[in-house]
């Protein structure tokens, strides 16, 4: 006795195998090759016989409605089924929606975090071009028009698509333990400094999903990164500066001094153990990439100080925003050359002229 099967025309009383999974789209679409993928991988309880069922694409020599009428046939992407997201002009919702996410709400797969990530591109892949010369949406329409058979782009699909899913697993397990936070208001935002003492590389990615302004990472090599979050658009020269003139004075004192110069990119001679990467907007001090950099002598302590003095918006004393440092009467805070003193300072000597 075969089990009842829900299918785009009668859900409730098909009760044939399916035989063949057919979808629009000749070379075949991402999102319809991940939807078959799901639905044979996890559908077998709802589709009986789906998990061996061929799939291709629609021919000319098909007729759409009479394939409509099959119980033994499964559409994707066609056919004004529950995986159709086409010819939606009066259901709103669905038209957001692509066959593979219709697909993975269908059988409870968007409740699963570890292919939320996978959700998100097919999705967005789907209702806009894609950009990535390398991306699977294009990648995978090329190796059709190139000859690749049907059965080879979707084993390239599966493998980059499990991929995906363990990397997201992974990703979802990062575990916690070793990680604290600290309030910091950032641009008027309530926001945190995350500290960890790990070497997992998700840890990053973990906390800036939670909203981290900033995030550092002690390795038990010792050394220790200051990872920003994009999100925040945050001006990182003040923390580079602070970092590398403290770190001279755990080295016999400073030999650089000039403000321009503590805020370059890359790494500076007296100060190589503070690399800074103006692209990602970090500053690293060695790591998994550059473990010959030697171990920053500064503590995780003195380290969050520095995020805390230059990303706040208090001023060093009494100064309140009118500085009247002068070269030989310093307050505590002129050599770190914040930029809030600096204009401080301008607009001081602004009034006097």
């Amino acid at each position: 006795m075969t089990k009842e099967v829900v299918t785009h025309e009668n859900p409730q009383h098909a009760k044939e195998m399916i035989k063949e999974v057919i979808s629009h789209g000749n070379p075949q679409h991402a999102d319809e090759l991940i939807a078959y993928l799901w639905l044979k991988r996890y559908g077998e309880d709802k589709f009986p016989g789906i998990s061996k069922a061929p799939f291709r694409p629609i021919t000319e020599k098909d007729n759409v409605s009479e394939l409509k009428k099959r119980n033994d046939v499964l559409l994707l992407g066609l056919g004004g089924g529950p995986f159709d997201e086409h010819g939606t002009a009066g259901d709103k919702e669905k038209a957001k929606e692509c066959c593979a996410t219709l697909v993975a709400k269908y059988l409870g797969l968007d409740q699963d975090f570890a292919w939320g990530k996978t959700l998100k591109y097919v999705l967005h892949t789907d209702k806009n071009p894609p950009n990535l010369t390398l991306d699977l949406a294009p990648t995978v329409m090329r190796l059709q028009e190139q000859g690749f058979g049907l059965n080879a782009v979707l084993t390239y699909t599966e493998i980059t698509m499990n991929a995906s899913y363990e990397d997201q697993k992974k990703f979802s397990q990062t575990p916690l333990v070793n990680v604290e936070e600290e309030k910091i208001t950032v641009n008027g935002q309530e926001s945190f400094i995350a500290i960890a003492k790990t070497d997992d590389k998700n840890i990053t990615r973990y906390m800036r999903l939670f909203g981290a302004a900033i995030i550092v990472v002690k390795n038990s090599s010792g050394h220790i990164q200051v990872i920003t979050n994009n999100e925040y658009h945050l001006d990182v020269r003040d923390i580079l500066r602070i970092l590398r003139i403290w770190e001279q004075k755990k080295n016999d004192g400073a030999k650089v001094v000039d403000w321009n110069l503590l805020e370059t990119e890359d790494v500076i001679p007296a100060v190589p153990q503070w690399y800074y990467h103006k692209d990602s907007n970090n500053i690293l001090n060695g790591g998994t990439a550059r473990p010959d950099t030697p171990v920053t002598k500064l503590s995780v302590t003195e380290i969050v100080s520095a995020v805390r003095i230059s990303l706040g918006n208090s001023f060093n004393g009494h100064c309140h925003g009118h500085c009247n440092s002068t070269p030989k009467l310093k307050c505590g805070w002129y050599e770190l050359g914040l930029m809030r003193c600096r204009r401080a300072r301008y607009a001081t000597e602004s009034t006097k002229k």
